[in-house]
């Protein structure tokens, strides 16, 4: 049995714990694809952002954990053969705690922090992108029924029975038409990921940078879908800033104006004060 033997079991019950959030994330992904309107795309968004940041913080908590651990084996004396065969010991027990994985799940904390973690959130930005895609699509397909009906009904004037034509409900509908192959031949959305930004001003520069560069820039990336990953990497305070602004393309700037006029204007206060 190891001397640490406690700390041993409270890495096993934190990564137990890191399962069990994965399974919630999963089961709130394969849902997801069932979602009936932007409402209840919103409110899934939103509980499945809170089960992600659970997540994340359950795996910072078991790296602590880890990292705690291998400090105090290393500190371990070993000045004489006995103490020796001890650190030896708990060197060895505590590379097989970090070895192999459970129920799938890696035991590597590096592993988690850098591999599984940004999957996940890769997963999640592409499951919600390409679930907003498709409300969309269902919406254009909507707009193209009721122009179809709208122009299969005859409309006379208040003096003949001769119809009317209805140029502008077939240049309307055309123009739906073209919108609506358009979008049903355009590439899935890439997976990018990005580092999650909870509210923190200090790091709203560094957050916005990165979105810049990998997705303000992609010129094929309709505003919706930019949105789409801008929101979806929002946490915490960040995200409840902008809650109230509907997700809809036309919104991309006001959202990042919001979150700028909030953040931005935090980070300058800060190095106001720190001047003074």
């Amino acid at each position: 049995m190891s001397y640490f033997a406690s700390q041993h079991e409270r890495i096993r019950t934190i990564h137990s714990h890191i399962k069990d959030a994965k399974k919630t994330i999963d089961s709130l992904i394969e849902s997801s694809y069932s979602v009936a309107s932007l409402e209840d795309y919103d409110s899934k968004r939103i509980e499945l952002r809170r089960s992600l940041t659970h997540f994340q913080t359950t795996i910072g908590t078991y790296s602590t954990t880890i990292a705690s651990l291998r400090r105090q084996v290393d500190k371990m004396k070993s000045d004489t053969p006995e103490q020796q065969d001890s650190k030896k010991k708990e060197q060895k027990l505590f590379k097989e705690l970090r070895t192999g994985d459970d129920g799938g799940i890696d035991n590597d904390d590096v592993s988690l922090s850098e591999s599984l973690l940004p999957s996940i959130i890769s997963v999640v930005t592409l499951a919600f992108a390409k679930c907003y895609d498709e409300m969309e699509i269902e919406a254009r397909k909507e707009s193209i029924h009721q122009a179809m009906s709208i122009q299969s009904q005859p409309v006379h004037d208040s003096t003949t029975t001769q119809f009317t034509p209805i140029l502008t409900q077939n240049e309307h509908m055309s123009t739906v038409i073209s919108t609506l192959i358009e979008r049903l031949n355009a590439p899935p959305l890439p997976p990018i990921t990005l580092i999650p930004f909870d509210g923190e001003s200090t790091q709203w520069e560094s957050f916005y940078s990165q979105y810049s560069s990998e997705i303000g820039a992609m010129s094929h990336l309709s505003d919706h879908a930019k949105l789409v990953y801008l929101r979806n990497a929002l946490t915490g305070a960040a995200l409840r800033s902008v809650e109230g602004i509907p997700i809809e393309g036309k919104n991309l700037k006001s959202t990042i104006d919001r979150l700028k006029s909030v953040y931005g204007r935090s980070k300058r206060s800060q190095r106001q004060e720190t001047l003074q």
